[in-house]
């Protein structure tokens, strides 16, 4: 049964997925560490494996009206691949909730620590919030589209306008015009580096909740006629987008104060790390910085929230076909609290986030394309024909 009512709920639901903290805090320190090389070679993995990649999903998941059944014209072996898609985005939420709560915990002490000296973390509460986390995760996976739609809505403009704001502050700093050249310089050597490239695929994984089941199992909502292509296009232009404001905000300002050379390839490091300096150093101290720094970090708490909202309803939406959906979001939500705990109490989730991220995300990736090129073989039946009898010639000269 589609959930959306209309094309908009919809892109404001995917774009949900797609305005991660990975577009957010990883790809101005991308930027930073290739330059102008990997915006270019982003904008190139966008077009060859993306949007192929992306329409795909978008195309598969319009074709189902149940999430938890195979489409027609799918291979068998789509069942296997969406539920290990939908188990590794799982996976990636019991560490993401660590994440969101440290945000959270940022929120409530940044302005004392800043003009009080009080301690920005405080450990004991990460369980805590962790846990209300869980219950908002259990709440809003049992709500319509309608909800979800209005929650990435206000993540989506709140991060622009928030990004946007520290762009117009961070420019207007003597000097800062030279940050830019971190975005746009090119070294024509660095086409060269693998790493780059896998960097790039990476990001687009990432960012966009590729090769998660999030992409179907959103599209799978999507209103009858709705042309996949367009919300296709929507999506990848607004990632790209929203990349260079957060590029342009975070080097502008890392560059007033001097902060550069902190920046990492971890977008948690730098959230931590660099902002709270640099947003000091722009701002002051007192009541304004104080304030600035916890709108930050609050909207980096929905924006991260609204991305594991995304990641837990495939493995959620496959669950209420054996349960309700209350007691399915309740049972998913309590494994992801026990399972998560280690982390809130100060486990290391890196071993995790790389397992999770860069080898079982591009496995499933590669047979996600193995099977939609399976599917578009067997309905084009004069080429599905020529491929077989190709197959058979090589047989017979064996």
């Amino acid at each position: 049964m589609k959930d959306c009512r209309t094309g908009t709920q919809f892109v404001f639901v995917a774009l949900g997925a797609a305005f991660g903290l990975g577009n957010a805090m990883r790809f101005p320190a991308l930027c930073l560490y290739y330059g102008g090389a990997f915006v270019i070679a982003y904008v190139i993995v966008l077009a060859a494996f993306a949007l192929p990649l992306l329409s795909a999903e978008l195309y598969i998941g319009g074709r189902m009206k149940n999430f938890s059944r195979r489409p027609a014209g799918m291979c068998r072996a789509w069942g296997a691949v969406r539920d290990a898609a939908c188990i590794n985005s799982a996976a990636i939420t019991i560490y993401y909730i660590t994440i969101i709560s440290l945000l959270a915990v940022r929120v409530c002490t940044f302005y004392g620590s800043i003009n009080a000296g009080y301690p920005s973390d405080i450990p004991e509460a990460t369980p805590f919030f962790a846990a209300l986390c869980c219950c908002a995760l259990a709440f809003m996976l049992t709500r319509k589209s309608q909800s979800r739609a209005r929650l990435a809505a206000l993540s989506v403009c709140m991060q622009v306008v928030f990004f946007a704001a520290m762009a117009v502050r961070g420019m207007a700093e003597e000097g800062s015009l030279s940050a830019l050249s971190y975005i746009f310089r090119t070294d024509e050597g660095a086409f060269a580096d693998c790493e780059l490239w896998f960097s790039a695929l990476g990001q687009a994984l990432l960012s966009l909740s590729l090769a998660a089941g999030v992409m179907p199992c959103l599209a799978s909502e999507m209103p009858e006629g709705s042309r996949p292509a367009r919300f296709t296009a929507i999506i990848l232009c607004a990632n790209f987008v929203g990349g260079i404001l957060s590029s342009i905000a975070t080097l502008s300002l890392a560059y007033s104060c001097g902060l550069l050379d902190g920046i990492t390839n971890s977008g948690i490091d730098n959230a931590f790390n660099i902002f709270p300096a640099a947003l000091s150093a722009a701002f002051g101290r007192g009541a304004v910085a104080g304030v600035v720094g916890s709108m930050f970090y609050a909207v980096l708490t929905l924006t991260a929230f609204v991305s594991a909202l995304s990641l837990v309803r495939p493995l959620f939406l496959r669950l209420t076909a054996e349960l309700s959906a209350r007691s399915a979001a309740m049972t998913l939500c309590a494994c992801i609290f026990a399972l998560g705990l280690p982390f809130s109490l100060g486990a290391d989730y890196s071993v995790a986030d790389y397992v999770c991220c860069n080898i079982v995300a591009p496995v499933v990736a590669a047979c996600e394309c193995m099977c939609v090129a399976s599917a578009y073989l067997r309905k084009n039946a004069p080429l599905s024909r020529f491929f077989g009898a190709a197959r058979r010639f090589t047989r017979l000269n064996r």
